[in-house]
């Protein structure tokens, strides 16, 4: 990722959060809109892993990974189902070759489906207690050539 493109990726992040809680696909995100560029900025980019997908000329699409975990993956809703997520989900197994988790809000069935469609298997369900929002989720893993379990 691009210095430059810091704006643009928080920018993705809110919409396709508000797009996605407008289909109650997502509860409203823990940040407000307006502190999402200074969190993504200061919280996230330093601290993690960002990827960046371009298509049409923009940027459209963001991908935050951490040790083992894909930590967020947003699209923009106009490039939603144009293998753009499915790609993201696919560099993702090229720099995690051992394996890698995520968690997902278990309303989030676009997402979930999304997950599932690339070999990612459902190993826990959550309460909510474990994210900011406070809603249930549901963790996913990625273990090649093996059977994943929730002991994975």
């Amino acid at each position: 990722m691009e210095p430059h493109e810091v704006t643009q990726a928080a920018a993705i992040v809110v919409e396709a959060r508000s797009a996605a809680a407008g289909l109650a696909a997502m509860p409203p995100s823990a940040h407000p809109p307006a502190d999402v560029a200074r969190w993504f900025a200061e919280e996230v980019v330093p601290l993690r892993e960002v990827w960046v997908a371009h298509a049409a000329g923009h940027l459209v699409a963001v991908l935050v990974l951490d040790s083992a975990f894909l930590d967020h993956l947003y699209v923009l809703p106009a490039f939603r189902r144009t293998g753009i997520g499915s790609s993201l989900v696919q560099l993702t197994k090229a720099l995690r070759p051992d394996g890698f988790g995520l968690w997902v809000f278990a309303a989030n069935a676009p997402a979930r489906a999304l997950y599932e469609g690339q070999g990612l298997v459902a190993v826990e369900h959550g309460d909510g207690s474990g994210n900011e929002e406070g809603e249930l989720d549901v963790r996913y893993a990625w273990r090649p050539g093996r059977s994943v379990d929730a002991g994975q």
